[in-house]
């Protein structure tokens, strides 16, 4: 894994979610999207994170989060995955830190994400999987927020379920890289049906998840 990408990465702090707003992303309809609370920006000579201080707690997340897709870019390119992969990968590194000055955990739950999907159920894995970066931005930011809940937990389920093969997350996302098609590359892995994977993961996130420490 390249962690350098050849450029400088600068992080932004707003003082406030007022004073970020401007600077936020539009929608396709040229609309400040409002639901956003970090963005990384890719330059040629510089990169930036931008987010505002206090908009939601644990704003380091939103760093690490960032982080995530930048080495995603430098070492594959992000059009080049689907958002389920880049996002849920984002989101579980997103919970990084440190303990005891010695160790470090990742892996746990970002705020909300789990009473979320209980409550509102999963995406249909048919949706989800074809779903690309254009069409995640496009839909509301309820919609968003449980496509990334999804894909955290699909990444968490892939991480540590038993019942993945060995070197399964490795060879979903050699396949992925370039493929046209995500839910192919998922099918390989998983076999024709995304349906056992779908129920399987609903099981996964009724119970308590573990984090993972190194």
């Amino acid at each position: 894994l390249k962690l350098d990408g050849g450029v400088r990465t600068n992080v932004i702090l707003f003082k406030d979610a007022a004073a970020y707003a401007p600077f936020k992303p539009k929608r396709t309809d040229g609309s400040i999207d409002s639901s956003v609370t970090g963005f990384f920006v890719a330059g040629e000579d510089v990169n930036y994170i931008t987010l505002a201080v206090g908009e939601k707690p644990g704003a380091f997340g939103t760093v690490f989060h960032e982080y995530i897709h930048f080495l995603l870019d430098a070492n594959i390119g992000r059009s080049d995955l689907p958002p389920w992969l880049g996002e849920g990968l984002a989101e579980y590194f997103e919970t990084f830190q440190f303990v005891d000055d010695q160790r470090v955990m990742v892996g746990s739950p970002p705020p909300g994400h789990l009473a979320l999907l209980r409550q509102n159920g999963l995406i249909p894995f048919s949706a989800f999987l074809a779903a690309t970066n254009a069409s995640v931005h496009r839909g509301t930011g309820e919609s968003r927020t449980l496509f990334y809940a999804q894909s955290w937990a699909l990444m968490h389920y892939l991480f540590h379920s038993r019942k993945v093969p060995a070197g399964g997350l490795d060879e979903l996302l050699a396949s992925l890289v370039g493929a046209h098609s995500s839910s192919a590359a998922f099918e390989k892995l998983f076999g024709n049906e995304a349906r056992p994977v779908e129920t399987a993961l609903l099981e996964y996130i009724a119970r308590p998840l573990p984090a993972n420490r190194t």
